[in-house]
Parts: C-alpha cells; sequence; structure tokens
C-alpha cells in the first residue's frame, strides 16, 4: 500500500511546497455548502442549499452519529480546470471512512454537449495537486456510464460512489489513460506537478506484511490485467437446461455504446429464484422483486444466492422510446459489465416472450460453485435487442441498470419477498435481496 505525505504538504503549502506556480494559484471560490446530523443506524440524506450536490449515506455505513458537511466549489483553481465537468465538493469531516459506500450525485457543470471521441467522464478523487482517478466509483448518469459521444449537458446529475471523505468532481479523461494511479499520465503528470508529486511518489512503498519494495517491483504496464474475483464470478455463469440455446462467451473491450436513438430496451422488473421444480411442474414467478423507474441510478437490481445455485433470472423490460417498434427482434440477449474488468460478458438466446413494446427475458442460469465467491458482487446489466439471425444486435444496447449480487451459504439461504416467509421469531425477509436474514 502507498503511503502517502499530502496532508503534510498541504499544511505548509505556503512555506516548504511553495513554487512560482503556487504563488499564482487562484483562490477556490465557494458557491454552496450543506450539513446535517446523521444517525448511524438510519444513515440520511446531505444536500447542498442550492441542491447541486447530495450525498446518500446508508443505514449503519457510519461508525457513530456524526454532522456531515459538504461545500461546493467552483471549478476555477482546481487541477485541469479545462478537464472538470462538475463543480467540486469537499467532505467533512477528514478521515470518515464508510462501512457501505455512499452514493454523491454532482450536477454536471460544463459547455459540452458529448463526451469527445477517444474520452469518456470519469470520478476523481483530489490527491495533492491531481485526480485520482481509479480510487472512485465509476459514474453514471441516467443509470449508464458515460462514454465517448454519449449526450452530457450542464444541470445533469452524475453519480458516484464513495468509500471515504475526499474532495470529489467528474471530469473528461483520455480513455487510454484512465488507468493507474493518476489516470495513468505518466511522465507528463510527473513533470507538471514538480516537487510535490516527487515527495508524494519518493516515499515508502509497503505491502501488508511491512516488507518493503523497490520501483522495479512495479507491474510492468504491458502484462495483461488480471481478473478479479466478480469479474470471475461472472465470467464461470453457465447456462441451465430450461434454456438449452443460450450461450455465454467473453467479448474484448470496449463495450457497445448505448443506443441513443430510443431503439434499445431497458430493465423494468427483475425477480430471480431457486430452479426447484419437478419437470411436469408449472413455473410460478414472483415478478414484484422490484421495480425500476425513469433510469433512476438508485433504482438497482439486488439478487441473493448461493454458490452452485441452480436459478432463474426474469428481466422485464420495456423499449425506452415509445414510438419504437420491436417486430419480432425481441431482446433475448444480455450483457453483464463492470469497468474495472477485462472483459465484458454477453448472454445470447435466452427465452424471451414480447407483445407490443414490453416482455420479459428468461435465463436458466448455474452460478460458480466455490466459497471464493461468498460476498457481495457488483456489475452493470443492460438488454441488447436481436438482429434478423437472432443474434445479438450490439448497435441496439439499452441503458446500463446497476445489479447487485450477493452470494451466501446454501444452508443460510431461503427466498423470500414477505417477511411471513422466514421464521419470524428470528428472521426478517431482507429488503432488497429477498432472502432471510437473522433479526438484529
Amino acid at each position: 500500500m502507498k503511503k502517502f505525505l499530502i496532508l503534510i504538504c498541504a499544511v505548509f503549502v505556503f512555506i516548504s511546497c511553495s513554487s512560482s506556480k503556487d504563488d499564482e494559484k487562484v483562490e477556490k471560490e465557494e458557491v454552496s455548502r450543506g450539513s446535517l446530523m446523521i444517525i448511524a443506524a438510519e444513515g440520511g440524506t446531505v444536500k447542498t442549499a442550492n441542491e447541486e450536490a447530495q450525498i446518500v449515506i446508508p443505514p449503519g455505513a457510519l461508525q457513530e452519529d456524526t454532522e456531515i458537511t459538504m461545500v461546493l466549489y467552483k471549478k476555477k483553481g482546481f487541477p485541469r480546470e479545462n478537464s472538470l465537468v462538475s463543480k467540486a465538493v469537499e467532505f467533512g469531516p477528514k478521515g470518515i471512512v464508510f462501512s457501505e459506500n455512499a452514493k454523491v450525485t454532482i450536477k454536471a457543470d460544463t459547455e459540452l454537449t458529448t463526451v469527445p471521441q477517444g474520452q469518456r467522464v470519469t470520478a476523481g478523487l483530489l490527491k495533492g495537486n491531481d485526480w485520482v482517478f481509479d480510487a472512485s466509483g465509476d459514474p453514471i448518469m441516467s443509470g449508464d456510464p458515460i462514454m465517448s459521444g454519449d449526450p452530457i449537458m450542464s444541470g445533469d446529475p452524475i453519480m458516484m460512489e464513495v468509500g471515504h471523505f475526499s474532495t470529489v468532481a467528474f471530469l473528461v479523461v483520455d480513455i487510454e489513460k484512465e488507468n493507474g494511479e493518476n489516470g495513468g499520465n505518466g511522465e507528463e503528470n510527473d513533470a507538471e506537478n514538480g516537487e510535490e508529486n516527487d515527495e508524494e511518489t519518493t516515499d515508502d512503498i509497503e505491502d501488508v506484511d511491512g516488507d518493503l519494495h523497490d520501483e522495479e517491483d512495479a507491474p510492468d504496464e504491458d502484462v495483461e490485467p488480471e481478473m478479479g474475483v466478480t469479474e470471475e464470478f461472472f465470467s464461470l455463469i453457465a447456462a441451465g437446461s430450461e434454456t438449452p440455446d443460450m450461450t455465454s462467451k467473453k467479448m474484448d473491450l470496449p463495450v457497445p455504446e448505448a443506443n441513443t436513438e430510443g431503439e434499445g430496451v431497458s430493465v423494468t422488473y427483475t425477480s430471480f429464484h431457486e430452479n426447484d421444480r419437478d419437470e411436469e411442474e408449472t413455473i410460478i414467478t414472483l415478478r414484484s422483486s422490484h421495480k425500476l423507474l425513469n433510469n433512476d441510478p438508485e433504482d438497482d437490481i439486488y439478487i441473493a444466492g448461493y454458490p452452485g445455485m441452480n436459478a432463474f433470472l426474469y428481466l422485464d423490460w420495456e423499449v425506452e422510446e415509445p414510438d419504437y417498434f420491436l417486430e419480432d427482434r425481441l431482446p433475448s440477449a444480455f450483457l453483464i459489465y463492470d469497468s474495472d474488468w477485462t472483459a465484458y460478458y454477453l448472454f445470447e438466446r435466452a427465452e424471451v416472450w414480447g407483445e407490443g413494446n414490453i416482455g420479459s427475458t428468461m435465463a436458466n442460469i448455474i452460478l460458480p460453485d466455490g466459497d471464493i465467491f461468498l460476498g457481495d458482487h457488483t456489475a452493470m446489466i443492460a438488454m441488447l435487442i436481436d438482429d434478423e439471425e437472432g443474434n445479438a444486435d450490439f448497435t441496439k444496447r439499452g441503458q446500463f441498470t446497476k445489479l447487485h449480487v450477493r452470494i451466501v451459504p446454501k444452508d443460510g439461504y431461503a427466498v423470500c419477498y414477505f417477511d411471513s416467509m422466514c421464521d419470524e421469531e428470528t428472521q426478517k425477509c431482507d429488503e432488497l435481496y429477498k432472502y432471510c436474514v437473522d433479526k438484529d
């Protein structure tokens, strides 16, 4: 883990970190602020007075009741001012770490109308005199990552997730430079930052055992990135016998861009349950698990299962533009992806039913086995309309919806939709993941 001396440098910025460039530094200009005492067990939402920025803190994410403060600043005076597409927000008290990520929303402040080709919008955390791109969540607007060619206008809300407090903003960066500690800027960034950056990079680097590593131990940029546990989990999902024609395959990045003409379909309802029926039984599907409204980024999908589970995943959908007629080209395909993955994963030829511009897609899936996958996994899911040959039409990708999957031990899993489906003396039905959990 890297250790930085940024705090020391910030405290003595006019004494030990000054330079001719610092002498010309423009003071930050406050726009609005807000504060609220958050009860840890309840969570809550804090907004600036002008409602241009807010943070939603989940129940239990704070260790104790805390007064949360936030200050919204103009872009002027911040690093990469011309690349910023939002104002900057500084949160306090400093040092707060959440046990569950909080959601930050800032309204866009930009003259752009679309994201330039070869670039994307990313969330940045201010570290020293530059933005760190890979330490925060993938920004989404209307439930979809903001990629090259996507529309963006001032006033549009953009969201990211944060695990601790810092100064945050959104900015456009070159896609090939987005990876790495400071967005992959390399020598160009080092030269620009001067002495402050030298002080950071010459600090000790320690691993969990406290052993020191030389710079020579740093990973080679040409080495293929390793697959994380969450990506491995989704990559190993297999088709079950109830959807024998369904296939899954690993696809090279970049992920197809969302259709901007309203010719895609978006998920409106979802349900997920165990395949525990005999062959002659009728499948009875509960479709009321979650309803997704207006592509709101906070309307995510939550499902729970266990390693090796044979399950049915239902994705109810509707056309994004009501006047667009699907005809026979229904969405039997969907893809799963996240911003730090080495690839995306395409599932084609699932069962699909549709009437008019609404319908449902069902995939019988087998979750990968192994205790390594126990825990929570997050990704993005989107539907794809079929082409004339029944394959996925990549020009008709719908909007992304965030997908949360919780994997628990099999002996502790029981699906539910109401508390009455659990042992009511000791359990309750989890409101999000729809499985029985112990009462607090």
